[in-house]
């Protein structure tokens, strides 16, 4: 076990790197202002040790807020050069029907249309496909909300593509993602890059030294096109904040690794040298005079003309540029210049627009303790990902996920701890809500008995004082789905949304916040009432009314003409009942 991830040596660097003094904090914070490669909560990606850390940020909300705020959003990725593409997660339908966190996200996104002008994505992408039970797909339902709400809140979707992507295994996050990207690469960054302004870089005053400016000084035909595409990623806050922490905690299993390697679509700054007949000059096959006015020129046999350009090849066809042409001077003629070449880069960033969580506002207490056990299961993900790596031998325990993990299970204790004391409304709400399904204390009982195992076989390499094996990390591994599959499936207060709240645009009125069970039941009852029993109710309101004014002196009826069929007929009316003078 010694040189296993889990041993307690493995997880010094994380601890050393904790105790820096606060000035090398706050140094290396600001080369993470500049664009430096430090990530949050002090990790380095793609380096270690960790050589500089970040103010430890320990709340995952304010580590998303500060990487807003650092790399910034849509607002500061407006360019001739950029192209947003907005994605929206999906979330599981509930029998076909879209749910109340589900219309947050779509939500979220109507309002910036509706409330940003500056914001039009050139891409709109709805991810999810057909749950189990269902029969429409999380991204069709998605965007046939999102429709409805431009319709209802006059929203213009002039210009805006949508790629709506119903594969079954785009649920999961970095395969959505790696759809989006293959979209936005095949279809969209052609036309992008064409759009995109082409830079001269004079002389090769970029540093290049394979670029034509530097082979041959003075020509200044260096050329680059450069395309930068900015995801704006929409969904529900928890579930942004664990894209974020993964990727900074875990870096070898992001989520956004999809978007990171966008960029290798493009190519590198140097390209290769296109020569004549097709071969490939450099340094050593390139021979060069010049003449009385400084010019330079290639000692060959052909030339070019002005307006014809060589391109990489992967993106050739892009451009759509014309092919160089070959013609022979003739005798005294001087050959031109070379062609200049362009080199295509692609440059990639994302931000997050989190919509709340809505359920931490209901009016009933059911579904409050529901929302906040469920919260509870979902911070685990970064967990999850962590000790993935470890079983499969890719990275270390993190000790601020051991952490995490004894915290959240203390969470899960208070709360249970609620359902035994002697308050009696909330285990009695709890077992309206739990009509029909498995019990909610029973299945909390249950995952808190897996989450305190997974925790007594991982505090040895947590607290740093023994090592774990291998056996040992994938039967905490397995616990640890246990806890987090049973919250998941158990206490999730998600439901449809009702046919009121569609196309509202914000997700705070009265009656998107009244999504308390009670609430529920009293309007699905009210639905159930059969039309016998309206009918014969207000025949018995009718009935009373008339009796109240007969004891009052009798009936007085206001005699009111009708014309029907051309002939007046006089009804009367009797304490709101009308009827005819033949009855």
């Amino acid at each position: 076990d010694a040189g296993w991830p889990g041993a307690a040596s493995s997880s010094s660097s994380s601890s050393s790197s904790s105790s820096s003094s606060p000035l090398s904090r706050r140094a290396s914070f600001e080369d993470f202002e500049d664009g430096g490669e430090s990530g949050l909560g002090g990790v380095v990606r793609g380096r270690t040790p960790v050589s500089a850390v970040v103010p430890p940020v320990r709340d995952s909300m304010s580590s998303l807020l500060l990487y807003n705020h650092v790399k910034g959003d849509w607002t500061k990725h407006a360019s001739a050069s950029t192209f947003n593409v907005a994605v929206v997660f999906g979330k599981r339908l509930v029998r076909d029907q879209i749910t109340v966190e589900y219309a947050s996200r779509i939500r979220t996104l109507a309002r910036l249309f509706k409330e940003e002008p500056l914001f039009r994505p050139s891409l709109v992408c709805f991810c999810g496909g057909v749950g189990p039970g269902n029969h429409v797909s999380d991204a069709d339902a998605g965007y046939i909300f999102f429709r409805h709400m431009c319709e209802a809140q006059n929203i213009d979707l002039a210009g805006v593509s949508v790629f709506i992507d119903s594969d079954p295994a785009s649920g999961q996050e970095a395969i959505a993602l790696q759809h989006v990207t293959e979209e936005v690469r095949k279809k969209y960054l052609k036309g992008w890059l064409k759009r995109s302004p082409a830079a001269d870089s004079a002389g090769g005053g970029d540093g290049d030294s394979s670029s034509f400016g530097d082979l041959f000084p003075g020509t200044g035909r260096s050329r680059r096109k450069k395309v930068a595409v900015h995801f704006s990623l929409v969904s529900t806050e928890y579930h942004l904040c664990n894209l974020n922490d993964v990727h900074h905690r875990s870096p070898r299993q992001s989520l956004l690794k999809s978007i990171e390697r966008l960029k290798e679509a493009g190519t590198s700054d140097s390209p290769p040298v296109p020569g004549p007949y097709g071969r490939m000059m450099d340094d050593s096959s390139v021979s060069v005079e010049w003449d009385d006015e400084g010019n330079t020129y290639i000692r060959d046999d052909q030339r070019w003309d002005d307006d014809d350009i060589f391109v990489d090849d992967e993106y050739g066809d892009m451009l759509e540029e014309r092919p160089y042409r070959r013609t022979f001077p003739s005798r005294g003629d001087k050959p031109k210049p070379p062609p200049p070449t362009i080199s295509v880069v692609v440059e990639t960033s994302w931000s997050f627009q989190y919509a709340t969580y809505p359920f931490l506002y209901a009016k009933d207490e059911a579904v409050v303790f529901l929302g906040k056990c469920f919260l509870l299961g979902e911070e685990l993900t970064p967990l999850l990902a962590n000790m993935k790596g470890v079983v499969d031998q890719k990275e270390f325990f993190q000790r601020d996920n051991y952490l995490m993990l004894a915290s959240i299970r203390r969470s899960l204790v208070s709360h249970v701890e609620r359902l035994h004391s002697k308050r009696t409304s909330l285990k009695t709400a709890l077992r309206e809500y739990s009509s029909g399904r498995r019990d909610v204390t029973a299945v909390l009982e249950g995952a808190l008995l897996s989450l305190g195992r997974c925790v007594d076989v991982v505090r040895p390499a947590g607290l740093l004082v023994s090592s774990v094996s291998k056996s040992e990390w994938t039967r905490a591994l397995g616990q640890l789905r246990h806890s987090m599959e049973e919250i998941r499936r158990s206490c999730d207060p998600d439901r449809p949304l009702r046919p009121t709240e569609w196309g509202k645009l914000v997700d705070d009125e009265a009656a998107t916040l009244d999504i308390g069970v009670a609430a529920a039941a009293a309007e699905e009852a009210r639905m159930r009432v059969p039309i016998q029993s309206i009918v014969a109710a207000a025949a018995a309101a009718a009935a009373a009314a008339a009796a109240e004014k007969d004891a009052e002196g009798g009936l007085r009826p206001v005699e009111t003409a009708e014309d029907t069929d051309g002939k007046n007929e006089v009804h009367e009316n009797y304490g709101g009942l009308t009827m005819f003078a033949d009855e």
